[in-house]
């Protein structure tokens, strides 16, 4: 019985190269398959490699620009709810300040009416107060505009303020 080493059968070496070959592939198609990319490294192919570098590092900055606009977002939206609660209490106040007009009313009512208006107020005083958004708040006294980055080109988003400026002279 005539003993074959691997070494000097040509089938059986073919057949090895063969194995060798298939599994180099399905080690590069798992590669890709498990990173969810055509072209892993710049060896696969350069300039897939690069073009793709290029585009993840574009989306890597537009989803810091869409953070800043959500920011943004959230502040706006944050103050119009409470201009949104000073403007309905707005009318509450001017209520109590007609009642406090009428000469008729004793000194009671109004001492109780003022009260009341004092309440409104500071209701009115914890809107402007609670209208804060990651420490922005655009309805308190002196607050500044705030400027978001709107795209990759360096155009800006303002949102205008709206509390009054204190001015010195």
């Amino acid at each position: 019985m005539a003993i074959n080493s691997v070494n000097t059968n040509s089938s059986v070496f073919a057949s090895l190269r063969s194995i060798n070959s298939i599994n180099n592939s399905s080690s590069t198609t798992q590669n890709r398959v498990s990173t969810g990319l055509k072209v892993t490294g710049a060896l696969s192919d350069a300039s897939n490699f690069a073009i793709g570098q290029g585009l993840r590092g574009e989306l890597k900055g537009l989803s810091a620009l869409s953070q800043g606009l959500n920011a943004t977002t959230g502040a706006a939206s944050v103050a119009t709810a409470g201009a949104t609660g000073l403007s309905n209490l707005s009318s509450d106040i001017r209520v109590k300040l007609i009642e406090l007009s009428n000469p008729g009313i004793s000194a009671e009512q109004s001492s109780i009416l003022q009260n009341d208006l004092s309440g409104l107020l500071n209701q009115a005083q914890g809107f402007v107060s609670n209208s804060s958004f990651n420490g922005t708040n655009l309805l308190e006294s002196g607050a500044g505009d705030l400027n978001t980055l709107a795209n990759d080109a360096g155009g800006t988003v303002t949102v205008s303020a709206q509390g009054g400026v204190d001015r010195k002279s």
